[in-house]
């Protein structure tokens, strides 16, 4: 007998595949990676909010530790400028905080800059019992409030503005 022919069938038996299993297997691989693929951008943007939502935090934190070790402090530009006087044995000086092209910067006497936060489209201020209410709007538009506490009770009372 030959084993090229089905006796039953009446038919060569041929090896591969057709064309309709080709094109049907094709066309399942573009769908699985199409989607794949956008799925990825997804986790991408979960992992930057993330990311953004800790620097945020470590911001507060640093600002906190700014705000307790100041002898006083006051706002102005209507809740846009955090203004912290600092003394340093006889030496006294101004830090502030205020937003300069979608940073939060210090700035120490006026000059310079060190950026303590990224990515910021708005920052208020706002004086509250013993301390500053701060609320952080970042470029895709979320807010991120924190209350900082003073331990100084001199905050904010000799200022004039």
């Amino acid at each position: 007998m030959n084993s090229e022919h089905d006796v039953y069938t009446n038919k060569r038996k041929e090896q591969g595949f057709t064309l309709l299993e080709v094109l049907t297997t094709l066309v399942l691989l573009f769908l699985i990676s199409s989607l794949l693929l956008s799925i990825f951008p997804l986790l991408h943007q979960n992992e930057n909010n993330r990311s953004y939502h800790e620097e945020t935090a470590l911001f507060f934190i640093q600002l906190q530790l700014k705000i307790r070790n100041s002898d006083m402090f006051w706002i102005d530009s209507g809740g846009r400028r955090l203004v912290l006087l600092v003394k340093e044995g006889s030496d006294e000086q101004m830090e502030s905080f205020i937003l300069h092209n979608q940073r939060v910067v210090r700035q120490v006497e006026g000059a310079g800059y060190d950026v303590y936060l990224e990515g910021v489209n708005d920052i208020y201020f706002t004086e509250v019992n013993r301390g500053v209410e701060v609320v952080i709007e970042n470029t895709q538009n979320k807010q991120y409030t924190k209350r900082l506490n003073h331990m100084n009770s001199k905050a904010g009372e000799e200022h004039e503005q």
